[in-house]
């Protein structure tokens, strides 16, 4: 997959920025997006995502117990559903 133009904007935002949200249209790879900084080391963080009902339930459940199992950095793919 080719180097997208936002992912410069991205390295720089989450440098200096506590929390970063990315929006847009479904399908259009901000998931794949966020695995490429991840894989390409330009982002340390865990990936998480609301697809899996696992999760989805431990952060409705309990969503203070899920921050607090989280990584210091964190990616949370589908967050909308929570």
């Amino acid at each position: 997959m080719k180097r997208r133009f936002l992912t410069k904007a991205i390295e720089e935002a989450i440098a200096d920025t506590s929390v970063n949200l990315i929006v847009g249209p479904r399908q259009v790879g901000k998931s794949t997006l966020c695995e490429q900084l991840i894989e390409n080391g330009l982002f340390k963080a865990q990936m998480v995502t609301m697809d899996d009902p696992v999760i989805l339930a431990g952060a409705q459940n309990d969503p203070l117990g899920f921050l607090k199992n989280l990584d210091k950095h964190v990616i949370i793919d589908e967050v909308q559903r929570v």
